[in-house]
């Protein structure tokens, strides 16, 4: 348990313990909550389906666990953060597994596992390939996911494909400041991560919205026929 405090210096804009020691880190959180209002205020009345509500509410919670990092600094606030952020990427692969390939939910529960283990070989050959991405290749993983999510939709659902790689592009800018955080934090000592968060927040939404209006013009095409 003692473990779970263990102090964690890893942003540039820390330089010692304490609650506000990474103001910007830690205030640019509420950019995802801000992101889930809006989502939030945009769905609300058109009889949003399940998965974009849970989204939602992850969105913000994101936030919330990101907060939690950034302020208490330790290992129990980096297990927080980490969770709602996998909490949403395997949720939406389930969700694009089934609403985007129109998959069986058997097939898009088998699918999802498949997906979200090979993340961490991807990471590692991302790692391999760039050593300078470090600690983000992880998050790199998940931008080539939805590459070839996008790439390979391009054909059935060109509108949706075009999308996913606008999400996948954004998610890619946004882990530029992340890597660069540290490297130029002489120069920056306000460093970069706080622009992670935004463009994050930006491009969550943005991938909450896509699968949003797929659901709901499928609904819609169905009545109609």
């Amino acid at each position: 348990m003692d473990r779970l405090g263990t102090y964690i210096d890893g942003y540039c804009e820390r330089i010692a313990p304490g609650l506000m020691n990474e103001p910007w880190n830690a205030l640019t959180n509420l950019a995802f909550i801000f992101a889930a209002l809006i989502v939030w205020r945009y769905i609300r009345d058109k009889n949003p389906p399940k998965i974009s509500i849970f989204l939602t509410v992850t969105l913000a919670l994101i936030g919330v666990g990101s907060g939690f990092l950034h302020t208490f600094a330790t290992v129990w606030g980096a297990i927080a953060d980490v969770f709602f952020i996998a909490v949403f990427v395997v949720t939406y692969i389930y969700g694009a597994n089934k609403y985007f390939l129109h998959l069986k939910t058997v097939f898009s529960v088998l699918l999802t596992l498949v997906v979200f283990l090979l993340l961490f070989p991807i990471g590692r050959a991302i790692d391999f390939i760039f050593p300078f991405i470090g600690e983000s290749s992880t998050y790199a993983s998940i931008a080539t996911i939805i590459f070839l999510y996008g790439f390979w939709l391009l054909k059935s659902h060109k509108d949706v494909g075009l999308k996913l790689l606008i999400g996948a592009s954004i998610l890619s800018f946004s882990i530029g400041f992340r890597i660069i955080d540290l490297p130029y934090c002489e120069i920056n000592p306000l460093g970069t991560h706080w622009l992670w968060h935004v463009l994050n927040a930006v491009m969550l939404s943005w991938m909450i919205m896509i699968i949003n209006n797929k659901i709901l013009q499928d609904t819609k095409n169905t009545k109609l026929d």
